[in-house]
């Protein structure tokens, strides 16, 4: 045998790219473990292949290092394939003993160094893999616990199929699931297996769960790369294999829609394996957040020939998601072979020319032949700085692009918008020099952008009482402005409306409803904005009157009877979100709006034909008659939006420039990252900004993230004796017992006992929605008689101390047997295990030690959770002192003549039994 020498593909030619393939017969290892990976390549076509196994895995850092023997031009000869160190692991796992594999490999059987071959070859990647006996996952070799976890996906996996589980899994049979999870029928055998198979995935997964296995798992490189997306999906017949173990794709499915369904049940008191504190609530969102949704997704509609449209793909896989790929034409590529437009479309596999060009061509073609001129939304700045001499209007597909405000479910829900009409059809305009760079639309200009809302625009969106005034105070500027405007618009139907631009724009014209269902916004509509500006303003009062040391509980009191039952006022403040990276805008005509952060003054505001909202271009020059334009992003402009423009003048009319071009970034300008970034004050910055109130000191350190989960989505926790749950609507009438209880009040900041069900009740709402944003409570109950004895948690921000406050109450008969410190101790792990953030605050010298108060000036201190109680209150002294908690201060209520204890702990002071 001559020395070994590089594979030349040209001795296993492929007559016809287009229609023949490379195959590997993978030589069996003899028992030598450890020999050298041997086969060889040879050619079928595709219409009729020998059987094979296609292999779906990741290509790993690619660089080559390991390799294959090949039998090369004669049998005497043998070349070798360099391959990488991922896919050489891959075939140990997968080699036989005593029997030829017979293997389909991109990295193999596709000539890497031919870009035009692997085109062509490309291309035909969806039949590859649909034409495959079998496709092999590779996730990588046993590690994290994957053993235990394969083999606990095959057991309950198999359990779900025997139950036939999938018959379940379709839109009209898929809300009998919860209705089985919940019934109480012991005569019902098909109940009876289901909660027994609910019982036996939460045993089986709460220790992979608590032990990150299945967190580990789901993080493998795998699940984030763009190609395997249709790898996924094509083939009946797909098998995980991680390590030495394998399982059928479908049993994860199973098993992820029984744990999801399991811990949506835990506030019926189920599943305690699964219960926090036992199970930190991170784990149980780890759930929620997996990545197999998306490829089952994909697979199942390609199972039922509904395959998505290019576009759509994009979007599902690009928009707020993390998808990769190692050469970036290939986010395009890797999905032709799912696409269900991809002949329509025509878009080639090309390795040779350049990644704008490619980016260029597929966005030209997704709008001239599809009509896609909505892609446009997704052409979001700052583009990749490799991607630099993309157009203006071409999207670069990156992961994690911002959502568009304007976002339906087109296999679901009608459209909300028309602004070019209801029938209206893009139109593309061929340019004079043909060049590919510059897209031609008809379309019609709304107005010039005369003024823009003062800052950075709406780059954050969470809640802050002061952030969300400003953000009105904006909008009613530029709404007093534009109703002093003298044009009439587009007629009397849009002046009428000039009065709503104020509530209207702020949300985009759609609301959303607590059933997650988005519409136009009625009339009413504007009742739930006045709801909200009155309680910005409250808040604003409140903090004014709080800090000059009045109480405000009264008063706060009054509001919530007055605004009982209007938590759809938090519904425009969700409605708002969508907003975020938006500017609020001012027309000279006086139209108003919202834009992207970086349009400025001059640019204008257009309509294309065939498109649903407007969009804003910038002028770039004039070339003849043309009018050219460097986008700048998408836009909503109340009096546009049901196509007013095209309803008065006609299609064709002269309406502004009725013609726009976008032009190559050589014709624009550079765009800046205007992105808002949360900032932390430096040093210096902090002492001079330092409180008033010598006896407390501004520091840095870390709070739980607000908001926190609506209290449906709260799960129920356990211990050996107590059940907290999640505040609820009917909860004042289990607690009245406790409340009207003298000798219970007299130890609460009320100081006194309810004396009706409607005072506990005025109580119960400061707990509930939309309050529920910024607290923490729950109501406790006995696990052996499901009694209510007391309530606890935490619903202020800060007490008098300055940090984050609990409390609790149980009633008298509860006294005594420890309850206290049991539900103290439990609310504490949850309390330590929520999400946390970096914050600026002021708190009480006397809460942190002297080393603490001098390291403030430069560095994070450690996050406490306080207590107040009343001097008096011996037993709360004891159970906060068992639960870690330490005596830092004490001062005086004059007004009800008091002496109130402070206390503090720290999450390292928590008991650990």
């Amino acid at each position: 045998m001559s020395q070994f020498q590089a594979f030349d593909y040209g001795a296993v030619g492929l007559r016809t790219v287009s229609t023949e393939i490379r195959l590997l017969d993978l030589y069996p290892s003899q028992g030598l473990v450890d020999s050298h990976l041997t086969g060889r390549l040879y050619t079928t076509a595709i219409e009729s292949p020998s059987p094979y196994i296609a292999l779906s895995y990741v290509w790993g850092l690619g660089d080559k290092t390991r390799s294959i023997h090949v039998s090369n031009l004669s049998d005497d000869e043998v070349a070798f394939i360099p391959i990488t160190e991922s896919l050489e692991t891959a075939l140990r796992h997968f080699r036989k003993r005593d029997e030829v594999v017979r293997l389909w490999i991109d990295q193999i059987c596709i000539n890497q160094a031919d870009n035009k071959e692997k085109g062509q070859q490309v291309t035909m990647m969806g039949r590859i893999y649909s034409s495959a006996t079998q496709v092999l996952v590779w996730l990588g070799s046993a590690q994290d616990g994957s053993d235990e976890l394969m083999e606990a996906w095959q057991d309950i996996g198999q359990r779900a199929l025997d139950f036939g589980l999938e018959s379940y899994m379709n839109p009209q049979s898929y809300y009998l699931i919860s209705a089985l999870a919940r019934s109480k029928d012991p005569s019902d055998e098909t109940v009876v297996s289901f909660q027994s198979l609910l019982a036996s995935t939460a045993e089986t997964f709460a220790p992979l769960l608590k032990e990150m296995s299945l967190k580990k798992w789901f993080d493998r490189p795998y699940f984030s790369r763009v190609w395997i997306i249709q790898e996924f999906c094509l083939c009946p017949d797909t098998i995980f294999v991680c390590g030495s173990k394998t399982i059928p794709v479908d049993f994860v499915k199973f098993v992820v829609l029984l744990l999801q369904t399991a811990i949506g049940n835990m506030p019926q008191g189920d599943y305690e394996q699964l219960q926090p504190p036992e199970m930190p609530l991170e784990r149980l969102s780890e759930v929620s957040s997996e990545p197999t949704a998306r490829l089952f997704g994909c697979r199942s509609r390609h199972q039922k020939h509904k395959d998505d449209e290019l576009y759509m793909l994009l979007r599902r896989l690009f928009v707020e998601l993390e998808t990769n790929a190692t050469v970036h034409r290939d986010r395009i590529f890797a999905l032709l072979g799912l696409a269900a437009d991809a002949e329509k479309l025509g878009i080639q596999p090309d390795y040779e020319g350049s990644t704008e060009r490619i980016l260029t061509q597929t966005a030209r073609t997704l709008i001239e032949k599809s009509g896609r001129v909505d892609l446009l939304c997704y052409s979001q700045f700052p583009k990749l700085d490799e991607l630099s001499g993309l157009p203006s209007w071409v999207p670069d597909w990156r992961s994690n692009l911002s959502r568009s405000f304007y976002t339906i479910n087109e296999r679901m829900d009608k459209h909300l918008f028309a602004a070019s009409g209801r029938d209206s059809v893009v139109e593309v305009i061929q340019h004079p020099n043909n060049n590919p760079e510059i897209l031609g639309l008809r379309g019609y200009t709304v107005d010039v952008i005369e003024e823009l809302a003062e800052g950075d625009g709406w780059t954050d969106m969470s809640w802050d009482y002061e952030r969300y005034l400003g953000y009105m105070a904006q909008i009613d500027d530029l709404w007093q402005r534009s109703m002093g405007k003298t044009s009439m618009i587009h007629g009397e139907v849009t002046h009428q409306r000039k009065e709503q631009k104020r509530w209207r724009v702020p949300i985009g014209d759609i609301y959303w409803t607590w059933e997650g269902d988005q519409q136009r916004a009625k009339p009413e509509v504007a009742n739930f904005h006045e709801k909200f500006l009155q309680e910005l303003q409250l808040f604003d009062d409140m903090t004014r009157l709080a800090a000059t040391g009045e109480d405000v509980s009264e008063k706060l009191l009054q509001w919530e009877e007055e605004h009982r039952g209007t938590e759809t006022k938090h519904n425009y403040r969700e409605s708002m979100r969508k907003m975020q990276g938006k500017r609020p805008f001012l027309t000279k005509m006086g139209y108003l709006g919202m834009g992207p952060v970086e349009c400025t003054a001059g640019d204008v505001v257009v309509v294309f034909c065939g498109g649903r909202i407007p969009f804003v271009l910038r002028p770039a020059e004039e070339s003849s008659e043309l009018s050219k334009f460097v986008y700048i992003g998408e836009a909503y402009c109340e009096g546009v939006m049901d196509g007013e423009l095209v309803c008065t003048h006609g299609i064709g009319a002269d309406v502004g420039q009725p013609r726009c071009f976008l032009p190559p970034p050589g014709l624009s300008f550079n765009l800046s990252a205007l992105r808002g970034a949360l900032q932390l004050q430096s040093p210096a910055k902090m002492a001079a900004n330092q409180p008033e109130n010598p006896d407390f000191i501004q520091i840095r350190t870390t709070l739980t993230k607000l908001p926190y989960p609506p209290l449906r989505e709260r799960p129920t926790v356990r211990t050996k004796r107590l059940v907290l749950r999640p505040f609820y609507e009917d909860a004042a009438k289990d607690l009245f017992p406790m409340r009207a209880q003298k000798e219970v009040m007299m130890w609460t900041a009320q100081g006194a006992p309810d004396k009706n069900l409607e005072e506990t009740q005025k109580w119960a709402a400061q707990r509930l929605p939309p309050h529920d944003e910024t607290n923490l409570y729950y109501v406790i109950s006995l696990v052996e008689t499901g009694e209510v004895i007391g309530a606890g948690g935490t619903y202020r921000r800060e007490c008098e101390l300055g940090w984050p406050g609990i409390g609790y109450a149980f009633r008298k008969e509860a006294w005594g047997k420890g309850y206290a410190t049991e539900f103290l101790v439990a609310f504490m792990k949850i309390w330590w295990e929520l999400p946390r953030a970096e914050y600026s605050i002021a708190v009480d010298r006397t809460t942190l030690s002297e080393e603490e108060i001098v390291a403030s000036v430069n560095g994070a201190i450690t996050e406490r959770c306080a207590a107040e109680t009343i001097k008096e209150n011996g037993a709360s002294k004891r159970v906060l002192e068992k639960a870690g908690y330490t005596w830092v201060k004490e001062w005086r209520n004059e007004e009800k003549n008091w002496s109130i204890y402070g206390w503090v702990t720290t999450a390292a002071q928590l008991p650990s039994n």
